[in-house]
């Protein structure tokens, strides 16, 4: 690269209102015409270019200058091929990536892609590559492991869309693992104790009473032989591993009498940061927002006109299916219908990498009508099968630049009809004034109430078709004058179609309409403290229970225990680092864990319940379960009641905090032991943190966490935090990520937004030519060569 100073070229004065010096001027391979590129002071880059194509290689451009490794990682963890990096120990995860299906329908997708999603991909694959060709040096990482970075093709960025869509949509291991539980404690049990109603059963449009958790029309024999899959790459733990807040506020509510939109996606807490925020403008186009590095395009965001945000909507769209083998021909054959059915065979090769060079590892995938073979054990009479609706070529892709070059609410509609997997809640707001609400993905029309595994060799559990888009849940400038989701459920009783089992408590859903409807007019700074709200409805709700057991038991309390309770008493409820009162709170709810199920449960299923969706319920209900889990088997004389053992529970929560900190209650605090660290592939001085945060398991600003472990610590939150009101004269949006935008840890925007994210602080987005003008402090020129 050859660096100079030169004002801007003529045909780059074209696309801004104002003269440009360039520090830096870049000749490439693959550019139209020029495109210019400024940094602003959190490194984060507005894109101008003279057509779309060229906006787009610009984006692939930089999203390598800053995230390279980054990219690197995303596209071999979705195409099977960690271990080329990272040895033989990680066959089996790249294993499980083929299992999924990933590489295969990536390919498929494109080789079947739309035409603005082609194009988009191939530009941005030549702009990668092109970074990639001049670049002096790769990344500090690749030195590190002895690698260098491979050439960038389309089917990568496909790939990584494929990917977040399997994290996103697929409850594969939910499903086994609650197959696992009810062949461990029976079905009846687990219906039990599961969360039936949830703790609030507020629902994003209807009348806000949830469906209870459904009955379940399945044979307990056909899981007789199933046990612990040797498929991993799902979530394994209970309950979905992502989530998200999002709502839209009409203009008849705000108080611009503008439409104000706020999305935060809940993800895993990593370095760098899952999103990169840029601008990008080109004839046609012209959007700022939320970009994922190794994809082309803005997925949460805004443009001129319109602006949409996204949660994760906990549709239930992949089934897990007991396959009956045929007894005269198991090794081959297996049984649908009646009939003996081959096994579709792949064999797939994967590379790991050695000190000695490459070697390659065979693998063989077994398929049935259903879909691939994720757990075999020794065979004897079944194997599991599943089906996802990620396994079929789609448009997502399409259907993103659809939203970017949206011009009103009908725009928006059709591209949103091309999403169908990584099933998402869609909020949406313009600057005519509408506000729109939308849940979208396929879900599939089958019998029963399929979240536990089915019956796979009868045929009575087939996808039926799905769910018309019309009919998915959905609202347009509702009287209410706002619309909030939070992975809570879509519909109650009345909505006539099975979408799911399993979605969130409602706790957050709860507090965002609280505060809205607390509010007589809304500003835009209302809604960004909102997403920073802490205030704990868990403890609201929970511990008047505790106040009532301990009146019962009073004479069961320690001293330093009655101390404590005094402290909760006067809690605020507010979930901060230097608070007493969560650590308590969080300390007790473990030990409740421990003293309700240990000693009634065993142990493999033990480690699955210590979630808070777990013990919510289980603390709220009136009803006694089924088996006695309050009485303490260890103590014959005495039969425990459950106000009992919340009463011992806080005594026990008391004595290991006394042990961790001492006795001194002033010392104690929610920070030294709720602290986020973001953790990088490579570890050590790639990470950053860890720092103490506030927030728990179900505040609005989310910091989600296990009870069973020796701290509260997360790293799983909000990754980014976008507002945006759209008025007539132009957007105004704000936005903060978890980390930095560069991925070179040397540089000063590598983890800048670190502690001002933690600080709930936010920055203003680049759009208006004036603000990128007055916020810039690098340019560099893009040529064609």
């Amino acid at each position: 690269m050859k660096k100079r100073i030169i004002y801007a070229l003529i045909g780059l004065l074209a696309l801004c209102s104002t003269s440009v010096i360039a520090e830096e001027v870049v000749k490439l391979k693959g550019l139209n015409g020029n495109a210019l590129v400024r940094f602003d002071e959190n490194g984060i880059p507005s894109i101008e270019a003279e057509s779309i194509h060229d906006v787009v290689f610009a984006q692939g451009w930089v999203h390598a200058r800053d995230r390279l490794w980054q990219m690197d990682i995303n596209r071999r963890r979705s195409a099977g091929r960690m271990a080329e990096l990272f040895g033989k120990g990680s066959v089996n995860g790249d294993y499980n990536t083929y299992l999924a299906g990933l590489p295969q329908v990536s390919s498929k997708i494109w080789a079947e892609c739309l035409p603005a999603e082609c194009d988009s991909y191939q530009a941005y694959a030549d702009g990668v590559n092109a970074y990639i060709a001049n670049m002096a040096e790769p990344p500090e990482e690749y030195l590190r492991i002895g690698v260098v970075p491979e050439a960038w093709s389309p089917v990568d960025s496909v790939a990584i869309g494929r990917g977040m869509s399997w994290g996103l949509s697929s409850d594969l291991g939910l499903e086994i693992m609650l197959g696992v539980l009810a062949k461990t404690i029976g079905n009846t049990l687990l219906m039990d104790l599961l969360p039936i109603d949830g703790v609030d059963p507020i629902t994003i449009v209807g009348d806000g009473s949830a469906s209870s958790f459904p009955a379940h029309d399945f044979d307990e024999n056909i899981l007789a032989t199933l046990d612990q899959p040797i498929f991993t790459t799902g979530r394994m733990d209970f309950g979905p591993g992502r989530g998200s807040n999002n709502w839209v506020v009409s203009g008849t509510r705000a108080a611009n009498g503008a439409p104000l939109l706020s999305s935060d996606t809940h993800m895993g807490l990593s370095q760098p940061c899952d999103w990169y925020e840029v601008h990008l403008k080109a004839p046609g186009l012209h959007v700022a927002g939320l970009s994922v590095p190794g994809a082309p395009g803005i997925l949460i965001g805004h443009n001129e006109k319109v602006a949409w945000g996204v949660t994760q909507a906990r549709f239930d769209v992949s089934d897990a299916y007991v396959e009956k083998l045929d007894p005269a021909r198991p090794d081959t054959h297996y049984l649908h219908k009646d009939e003996s059915v081959p096994f579709d065979i792949e064999k797939v090769s994967i590379k790991y990498k050695t000190d000695a060079g490459f070697q390659t590892e065979e693998r063989t995938i077994l398929r049935t009508v259903h879909g691939p073979v994720v757990y075999e054990a020794d065979r004897p009479k079944t194997v599991t099968s599943f089906r996802w609706t990620g396994h079929e070529p789609t448009h997502e892709g399409a259907a993103f630049f659809g939203f970017m070059v949206s011009n009103g609410l009908d725009d928006f509609k059709s591209a949103l009809d091309l999403f169908e997997v990584g099933a998402q809640n869609f909020v949406y707001a313009d600057v005519e004034g509408n506000i729109y609400y939308r849940s979208q993905g396929k879900i599939p029309l089958r019998k029963g109430k399929p979240f536990l595994p089915l019956d796979g060799s009868s045929g009575n559990y087939e996808w039926r078709g799905y769910v018309p888009y019309d009919r998915l849940p959905s609202a347009h400038n509702p009287v209410s004058g706002f619309v909030a989701t939070a992975n809570n459920r879509q519909a109650g009783d009345d909505y006539p179609y099975y979408i799911g089992a399993i979605f969130d408590k409602g706790y957050r859903a709860r507090r965002i309409s609280d505060l809205i409807l607390s509010l007589d007019k809304v500003y835009f700074e209302d809604m960004q403290a909102i997403q920073y709200d802490v205030y704990s409805l868990a403890g609201q709700n929970l511990l008047p229970v505790l106040y009532s057991a301990v009146e019962e038991n009073e004479d069961m309390l320690s001293i330093s225990a009655k101390e404590a309770l005094g402290i909760l008493k006067a809690w605020d409820l507010q979930e901060i680092p230097d608070a007493t009162a969560p650590l308590i709170f969080y300390q007790w709810l473990k030990h409740c864990t421990i003293n309700i199920f240990k000693d009634n449960i065993p142990e493999e299923v033990f480690s699955n319940l210590g979630r808070t969706e777990v013990m919510y319920p289980m603390i709220l209900r009136k009803k006694n379960p089924i088996i006695d889990v309050y009485d303490n088997v260890k103590t014959p004389d005495i039969r425990e009641t459950k106000n009992m053992i919340l009463t011992q529970s806080l005594n026990d929560a008391i004595v290991e905090l006394e042990k961790r900190f001492g006795l001194d209650k002033t010392q104690w605090n929610w920070g030294k032991l709720h602290q986020i660290r973001l953790g990088h592939q490579l570890g050590g001085e790639f990470s950053v943190g860890p720092e103490p945060a506030p927030g728990g398991s179900d505040t609005i600003n989310v910091a989600d966490f296990g009870l069973l472990g020796n701290d509260f610590n997360f790293g799983h939150g909000p990754n980014m935090r976008f507002t945006v009101e759209m008025s007539p004269g132009g957007p105004r949006a704000a936005n903060i990520i978890a980390g930095g935008q560069s991925g070179n840890r040397l540089s000063p925007n590598y983890a800048d937004q670190f502690l001002p994210w933690i600080q709930g602080k936010t920055h203003p987005m680049l759009f208006k030519e004036a603000d990128i003008a007055a916020r810039t402090i690098k340019t560099i020129v893009l040529t064609s060569e």
